[in-house]
């Protein structure tokens, strides 16, 4: 949620594990992204492109500095983010300027870096202990998350 990338997002997104109560009073259980504060900017620095630009030295870096306010940071990847093979689109004969183009963008977005991803991962499996999330809840780490409910605004208060 706390990315400068993310246009109207949430706001109010606590750095840890929280049970957000939806309006029908049902309760979800939320895992927000780790963030790294840089300089009073956001930097989602828990996986997808930011592990792609990020040198793995900058991601230990802010990996540590998140770890250090955060009980239980998380990263997330798209599976595409270990296949070595680049993404291409297949586009049709009679596809328009305008399609050839954002299949080219979206190549260019989506493959620089993946190549490292999964050594990364493996870097950082090296320097920080990584759980799932379902060893957290039968360990019952959880405990003491706080609960949130969403303003009519749609913020988290």
């Amino acid at each position: 949620h706390d990315s400068p990338r993310v246009r109207r997002r949430l706001e109010g997104i606590p750095a840890d594990a929280y049970t957000l109560r939806l309006p029908s009073g049902r309760e979800l259980l939320e895992f927000p992204i780790a963030v790294w504060r840089v300089r009073g900017r956001a930097l989602p620095i828990g996986g997808g492109g930011y592990w792609r630009a990020f040198p793995t030295r900058a991601l230990l870096r802010g990996l540590d500095r998140v770890r250090r306010s955060t009980a239980h940071p998380v990263l997330y990847f798209h599976p595409y983010e270990f296949d070595p093979e680049p993404l291409q689109a297949s586009l049709p004969p009679t596809a328009t300027p305008q399609q050839r183009l954002k299949a080219l963008s979206r190549r260019l977005y989506r493959n620089p870096g993946r190549r490292r991803t999964a050594a990364q991962l493996a870097t950082v499996a090296r320097a920080f202990p990584l759980v799932t999330y379902e060893s957290l809840l039968r360990d019952n780490a959880l405990r003491g998350a706080g609960t949130k409910s969403l303003s009519p605004g749609g913020a988290i208060v």
